[in-house]
């Protein structure tokens, strides 16, 4: 049944209840409130198939008026009510009555409950909206029924509704609805509306009705109305452990409930303080603001003109775990999630997602619904977006933070050609992204890309680089500039890599079948000063599954540095000396409680300097990551433990610290063995964490502790004790919580020379 025939058949049984309180009326001379209560009470399930209890029921004949106080009427199962109210008055007027019409001066229901369940697309009052060949047979009649209501007042309601197929239910209370006037004759039913949400928001507005024609138009406003209500809809789909956030609007609506093509709007929707958070607590998505203000919508001209989009202090955590990510694994299990969850799984284990590809994905999902044919917008706006990255499906962790994200847009017209964004970001604190994107009107299949990212710290992808290439970046800022261009879905992608300083460290084991001879390639192409430039072309259709920038850009390096290793030419005599790095760094392993040849040999070096060098000083400046270091120390600790409780024959040339080193962290034994001594071992989240269950976050953190204090005292004592040098000579500042330390993937002292102010002057120079 239509939603306007729904409406006439409605209104007809307000005639008919109309009717028969007018019939009342005249009988209410004769026959007492109390017989027409029984009359009902004794009728009701003949005529709704539900009770009907009234407590009080009056006439006054002089006034012609109605009072009817405490109806409630039952659902069918007579368990539950259906519909209340604690009082119905209503005053007619006398004249139209002395002429068989309708007419009243008030109608007031007070404290109205209505209760809605809907499983499915069946309604608890789909009975009673249902035709059949009585109704229809009176169809005619009914509608010739006169009458005029006038000043039509629900105060103080509420309606309760529940969806069974979803297991919600919403609660709406303070409900006032004001009707000046509606009659027999009357195409527009035109009404003011207020509801009230128990968690605070408000919903306020006016309603316009064509009953002839079923066009409709309603003027809103909707003040600090909750969301969390709604949370079970949304966990239909998602497992949250929250889900909060507000809506303000303002709107103006019209269209038809017979024309799904026929919706015009204006005015402004605001989502505020937006929190989505997963079952164990962690949020996967804030936001403060998105705002979206609607110039004109008008769905039969195909018209979307806005006047701002803006998104902003968005927050974002992404993890790539082995199964998954941190977002499908929450996924409610059906069908089609199956699906989803399966393809993820298998694109995972094919390849990784580079940062740069998250961004383009990121600016898709963002311009994909607003900038076609016919959409225009003043503005689109992305105020300090905020994206963790963490991948744990590599040999080591790795982390990555876009912070400070700002992407706008001005003047997007409908008669201009391509949409301008402008983009500014911050990557991992130190990197600072800057670029423009030109988007045309038929969609990302035809854009350029022109970004650059300057002072990005090389050794924070060092996971990437031990993955596919065995050997893990030490030192290095990177600048990295894209020119990219999509026509017709292909790209043709020209990046260059500027690295300064760049220090590749050891070739370590690793198992994902990656290899490749970095510290001879970055010998040969560094420059005087230790850097390296790289210019890495791509191309490709984008539409195609099986092509993944991020994998063909690590092949396309892998190519170069395999011809430039198999092709030796001068640069190799151009290759700095290893003393130089002695002296500018002092690196330790993580967990390390004891001085090896390489830091032996920078000691000495350092040592050398200072005896030689009277005149200066040096800050040894101690740098680690306190989050690295628990994960790798707890790594460490339980292959020691593996080792000891295994029956793998260890080696008496070896230190056993070294043979544990050397275990990878993906080594299926060593996995097992963590599986079965961790009670509260979970799949579903990284090794490392499961680690630290195992052996304990307070263990973990004292060990730590030793740790960091140790390799100080081994650094000082080797140089006053073994190197004579004097303890005023060298300072050692622990500067772990400062900015730069947090971009570091394993201890290390900063050697910064200084000149000693108080030493004895060296003669001048002649």
């Amino acid at each position: 049944m239509s939603l306007r025939k729904k409406a006439l058949k409605f209104l007809k049984w307000i005639a008919i209840i109309l009717g028969a309180f007018i019939i009342l009326l005249v009988a209410a001379c004769l026959i007492s409130p109390k017989y027409i209560v029984d009359y009902i009470e004794d009728h009701d399930r003949e005529w709704i198939n539900r009770d009907i209890t009234i407590q009080k029921f009056s006439i006054n004949p002089l006034l012609f008026t109605i009072t009817i106080n405490g109806v409630k009427v039952t659902e069918p199962d007579a368990n539950s009510t259906f519909v209340s109210f604690d009082r119905l008055f209503i005053n007619l007027d006398s004249w139209p009555l002395l002429k068989s019409q309708i007419s009243t001066q008030e109608i007031t229901v007070e404290n109205l409950f209505g209760n809605i369940v809907q499983n499915g697309s069946h309604f608890n009052f789909s009975d009673l909206l249902d035709s059949d060949s009585d109704s229809d047979s009176n169809t005619e009649s009914q509608e010739e029924t006169s009458f005029t209501l006038k000043n039509i007042n629900i105060i103080n309601s509420s309606i309760q509704y529940s969806d069974q197929v979803i297991g919600s239910t919403l609660l709406l209370d303070s409900i006032a609805i004001h009707d000046e006037s509606f009659s027999g004759n009357d195409t527009f039913w035109d009404a003011d509306i207020e509801i009230h949400q128990p968690d605070g928001g408000w919903i306020r507005g006016n309603t316009v009705y064509n009953l002839k024609n079923s066009d409709y138009k309603i003027n809103t406003a909707i003040d600090n109305w909750q969301l969390s209500p709604f949370k079970n809809y949304v966990t239909s789909v998602i497992q949250l452990s929250q889900f909060e956030g507000r809506l303000d609007t303002h709107l103006s609506i019209s269209g038809n409930t017979g024309k799904s093509d026929y919706f015009k709007s204006n005015g402004d929707i605001k989502v505020s303080d937006l929190k989505i958070v997963d079952p164990e607590s962690k949020p996967l998505v804030t936001m403060e603001t998105f705002r979206l203000d609607i110039d004109s919508i008008n769905t039969q001209s195909n018209l979307y003109d806005f006047n701002k989009i803006l998104v902003d202090n968005l927050h974002i955590k992404y993890e790539y775990l082995p199964n998954g990510d941190n977002f499908t694994k929450w996924l409610v299990q059906n069908d089609s999630t199956q699906v989803a969850t399966s393809s993820t799984q298998k694109n995972t284990s094919e390849y990784y997602v580079s940062p740069f590809e998250m961004l383009s994905v990121y600016i898709y999902d963002m311009t994909r619904d607003y900038i076609f044919k016919s959409y225009s917008a003043d503005s689109i706006s992305v105020r300090n977006f905020n994206l963790k990255f963490h991948d744990y499906t590599l040999e080591d962790p790795f982390y990555m933070d876009i912070t400070k994200l700002d992407v706008l847009s001005l003047n997007i017209k409908p008669e201009n050609k391509h949409a301008y964004f402008d983009i500014n970001g911050i990557i991992n604190s130190t990197g600072k992204l800057k670029g423009d994107i030109t988007v045309s009107r038929e969609g990302i299949e035809n854009m350029d890309v022109d970004l650059s990212i300057k002072g990005l710290f090389l050794n924070r992808f060092s996971p990437y680089g031990r993955y596919y290439t065995a050997h893990p970046f030490m030192e290095g800022i990177t600048t990295y500039t894209t020119k990219s261009s999509i026509k017709d879905s292909y790209l043709k992608s020209t990046n260059n890599i500027f690295v300064e300083k760049i220090k590749v460290g050891k070739k370590r084991k690793t198992n994902s079948g990656y290899s490749l001879p970095m510290k001879l390639v970055v010998a040969l192409i560094r420059d005087l000063d230790g850097n390296v430039s790289l210019e890495i072309p791509i191309e490709g259709p984008i539409n195609d599954p099986k092509y993944k920038f991020g994998k063909v850009i690590w092949k396309v390096i892998k190519n170069i540095f395999v011809k430039l290793a198999t092709s030796p030419f001068r640069a190799l005599s151009n290759a700095l000396s290893l003393n130089e790095d002695d002296l500018e760094n002092l690196y330790f392993d993580s967990g390390q409680i004891g001085l090896g040849k390489p830091q032996l040999k920078s000691l000495n070096s350092i040592a050398n300097v200072l005896s030689k060098k009277p005149e200066f000083v040096i800050e040894l400046n101690h740098l680690y990551n306190i989050e690295y270091e628990m994960d790798a120390l707890a790594i460490h600790t339980a292959k020691l433990n593996y080792l000891k409780q295994s029956e793998i024959p260890l080696s008496d040339k070896i230190p056993i610290r070294k043979q544990a080193h050397d275990i990878p962290t993906t080594d299926p034994e060593f996995l097992t063995y963590v599986k079965n001594n961790t009670t509260n071992f979970d799949p579903t989240i990284s090794i490392p964490e499961n680690v630290r269950r195992l052996l304990g976050e307070e263990k973990i953190a004292l060990d730590l502790q030793q740790v960091i204090a140790k390799q100080k005292e081994l650094v000082s004592n080797y140089l006053t004790q073994e190197k004579g040098i004097d303890i005023s000579r060298f300072t050692i500042n622990d500067i772990s919580k400062e900015e730069i330390s947090v971009n570091q993937t394993r201890p290390k002292f900063e050697v910064l020379f200084k000149l000693d102010e108080n030493a004895t002057q060296l003669p001048d120079s002649e």
